[in-house]
């Protein structure tokens, strides 16, 4: 329930007593006992204490308190700062002031992507052979990426940062064996332009498999479920669109071929402090057909969970291309990619903003069977790499 507004005003006219006179410490597990915080709440509370006089700096810049910050930091370049929040290049002051709100810095030097070599085919030396998908043309197929990081009229933050994310995945699938087709910085026709011509093009048909990559600025979509990326101009492309332009009706090239996305976008406006997402699912059982489902041999990736933020370092990229980057790179040559995405989960949920942000990666399995990238392994050439699946 929300707390009563004269209650409000009261606390909010003491403020000042209240933060001079309180001992945290002593507080909190009263506090806890009452039920006015919970212990994500109180935990918060306490990891913040070291940093505190760095966010009391932020919150008075944010609000406009300009001399008192100039009283607690003499010397601090408020004139600059205001240029640079305008521009992007910080948020909420706290850049200047050591920390930095919506990504968390772990280092400046970017990753080096050295993709480990595999020294046996995954795909026919294992029992499981039938349900794997046959990786071996050479090339493996179409890797497809869009990045938009400098937006029109500056109506979205620069998404300083993300040119790591776009070399890395260029790197990263120039050494799985992918032909690699890079775009920047899209307005919403152009994107749609693309996306439908790349996925009906009958040179699919050649390869293994089909790779795609989107990364932007987000928002949450139409259903709880779905998300919208930003294009350049403003406008928003549902990733469901996105996807649904590789079923096997507008993708015929493509039917019985592992298709492959990922989108790193924010797919909502929440921070999560710590809650932790149910990861249960119920699918049901279906009639045996001989059709084949539009949607099957999907693997669809996303940085964030419906309805939240997606965080992004300014000297190493977003955290989950960075973790898809490392971990593809070490373990491809031997591990199936469902598992190496649950290791790109362990590695985004270790990460935690200076304000206690978390963030955690999800995935969507949609008829899509074990898969390995077997790196530097090929088919016999002799052989025919165009067999029918």
């Amino acid at each position: 329930d929300r707390m009563d507004e004269a209650d409000r005003a009261t606390i909010t006219h003491n403020l000042v007593e209240l933060i001079n006179q309180t001992n945290l410490d002593l507080i909190l597990p009263n506090l806890l006992q009452r039920g006015v915080f919970n212990p994500i709440m109180a935990d918060k509370y306490r990891r913040r204490g070291p940093h505190a006089f760095t966010h009391l700096l932020a919150s008075l810049l944010d609000t406009g308190h300009h001399d008192l910050v100039r009283l607690l930091k003499p010397g601090f370049d408020i004139e600059q700062h205001i240029i640079n929040t305008q521009h992007g290049f910080h948020q909420n002051g706290l850049e200047n002031l050591g920390l930095q709100h919506d990504f968390v810095s772990l280092g400046k030097t970017p990753l080096t992507v050295h993709v480990t070599r595999a020294t046996r085919r995954k795909d026919i030396e294992t029992p499981d052979g039938p349900h794997i998908y046959p990786m071996g043309s050479k090339p493996r197929g179409y890797f497809f990426m869009i990045n938009n990081v400098q937006f029109v009229n500056n109506i979205e933050k620069t998404r300083i940062g993300s040119e790591v994310d776009e070399r890395n995945m260029k790197s990263l699938f120039e050494q799985l064996g992918f032909i690699v087709e890079s775009y920047r910085d899209q307005g919403l026709e152009d994107m749609k332009r693309k996306i439908s011509e790349f996925a009906s093009r009958r040179e699919h048909s050649r390869y293994d498999c089909c790779v795609v990559a989107i990364m932007s600025h987000g928002r949450k979509g139409r259903s709880q479920l779905d998300s919208s990326i930003v294009a350049v101009d403003g406008q928003l492309l549902d990733t469901a669109w996105v996807v649904e332009q590789f079923n096997s009706f507008n993708a015929p090239q493509l039917i019985r071929r592992p298709k492959i996305f990922f989108f790193q976008s924010c797919r909502g406006y929440e921070e999560d402090f710590g809650v932790q997402p149910t990861m249960g699912r119920v699918e049901p059982d279906g009639q045996r057909s001989v059709r084949i489902p539009s949607m099957s041999d999907t693997l669809i990736g996303f940085s964030t969970l419906p309805g939240f933020r997606s965080n992004r370092d300014v000297y190493l990229g977003t955290w989950y291309i960075a973790s898809i980057c490392e971990v593809f790179m070490k373990h491809a040559h031997d591990t199936d990619i469902e598992d190496m995405l649950k290791m790109v989960n362990q590695k985004v949920e270790s990460l935690e903003t200076e304000l206690g942000a978390l963030q955690t990666s999800t995935y969507e399995n949609r008829g899509f069977r074990k898969f390995y990238f077997n790196p530097g392994l090929y088919d016999d050439p002799t052989s025919n790499p165009f067999t029918e699946r």
